[in-house]
This record gives structure tokens, sequence and C-alpha cells, in this order.
């Protein structure tokens, strides 16, 4: 009889085990597959690096109403909204891109800034690390490796920058991947308002120019966001007023 249960308590044990630990080594291999893509690995390699952004000597002022900022002078002729978002035009392909004014915060309160500022300091673990985490420390982990993954036009490098006014950080893409391409994203550090600013210029001194000088300017005019309705009769007339010489 004590051998039946001894036998009994050793199969209970091995069920238990088996049920904890296949589970864990899948979810392993799955993990281990995912990081080693090498569009994947090429993004967690990234290391969050610092920009103290500096005006060009020629610069002047672009209002769009609900911000204000700098870029190179003689460069941008025209201004279009679409929808609730607005393009800077130049020539040869030049453009910059202003997303809709928000603040998401579905990915953490503060319109989702630590979430990203996390996701970018996020590093892949061992096969061991990813073993032994519990399911809820994976699932955080797993979380953040995917935003840093899927961090758009972040390919060679991220930069964390700030201002009086506003903190962000600069994406820039790669040699293969949005070449002539750098994202701001931009948090104001009193109000809940947030944008993404897309810079695409083949020429890389006056990119890096016209990034710096967005990344060193930026001033939200606003308290909170308007509404889409509003943010629509905001791009429209903020465009209408613009002025090559303002840009």
């Amino acid at each position: 009889m004590p051998k039946k249960w001894l036998l009994l308590s050793i199969l209970v044990l091995v069920c238990v085990l088996a049920a904890v630990i296949v589970p864990r080594l899948q979810r392993v291999v799955v993990y281990q597959r995912k990081i080693t893509e090498p569009t994947v690995a090429r993004k967690l390699a990234i290391k969050l690096g610092i920009s103290h952004p500096i005006l060009p000597f020629d610069s002047v002022s672009v209002d769009t109403l609900y911000s204000t900022f700098q870029v190179p002078a003689n460069v941008f002729t025209s201004m279009e909204p679409h929808e609730t978002w607005l393009l800077l035009h130049g020539p040869s392909s030049t453009e910059v891109i202003l997303s809709e004014v928000g603040y998401l915060t579905e990915l953490s309160p503060d319109g989702n800034f630590t979430f990203y500022q996390n996701a970018i300091n996020a590093e892949p673990s061992t096969q061991w690390e990813a073993f032994a985490m519990s399911d809820t420390d994976f699932t955080t982990h797993l979380s953040l490796i995917i935003g840093k993954a899927a961090t758009p036009y972040a390919d060679s490098e991220v930069l964390y920058f700030e201002t009086l006014t506003v903190k962000g950080f600069i994406r820039h893409g790669s040699e293969s991947h949005y070449s002539d391409t750098v994202n701001i994203a931009i948090w104001d550090k009193k109000y809940p308002l947030s944008q993404e600013v897309t810079i695409k210029i083949s020429d890389p001194v006056l990119r890096q120019q016209v990034t710096d000088s967005i990344a060193a300017s930026y001033r939200f005019k606003l308290d909170e966001a308007p509404s889409p309705d509003a943010l629509k009769s905001i791009a429209k007339q903020a465009a209408e007023l613009f002025s090559p010489s303002q840009g």
C-alpha cells in the first residue's frame, strides 16, 4: 500500500511539473525564435542615446495654431491640411508630417511616455531568464520587447531629448529601412499633449538640421488636445495662414 501511494505521489508530482515546465519550455522556444529574427534583433540591439538639439544659425518660425517650432529658413514653401494632420512641403520631396495632437494612455497613464521609455531600454532575456520568469513578469517583459521591436522608424538609433517645455524621442531609420526618415515623438512636460513629427528629406545634412531645429524649439500653445473636429478646423486655418516666409 505505501508503495502504491508513493508511486501515485510521484506520478502527481510529475504531472504538476510537466504542467508547469512544458508551457514554459514552449514559450522559451517561441520567444527565442522571435528575438533572433534579423529585423527584430537589429531593433532590440539599439541602446537609448541622448540628444542636445540646437537651432541652426538661420531659422524661421512655423505656427500651426496649436504649436510653434523653428525650421531652417528658405526650405518649406507650403503647408497642407490632411484632416487633423498637417504637411509642410519643400523642394525635391522634402516634407514634414505633423500627426494629430493627442494623449493616448492605454500603455501608461502619462501619455504612453513611460512605456515607450521602458520599451526602448528593454533588452532580450536569456533562455533561462525567460523560463524562470513568472507569467506576469514574462507578459510585462514581452510587451516591452514587442513595443521596442514595433517602434516606428527606430531602425538604427533612438535618442532622448528634453527642453524647458517638451521631452521626447528622436527615432532614426537605417540605410535599408527609412533611410531618409526621422521621427520625433514629443510630449509636453506640463500638459496632457503629445504628437509625432516625421521628417522625410533625402539630403542628410538638411534632414539633421530640420530634426534638430524642430526638437530644440517645439512648443505646444494649448493645455489639452482639441477634439478631432476642432483640429480639422485648426489645421485648415493654419495652412491658409502659412506663408513661405514662415517656413
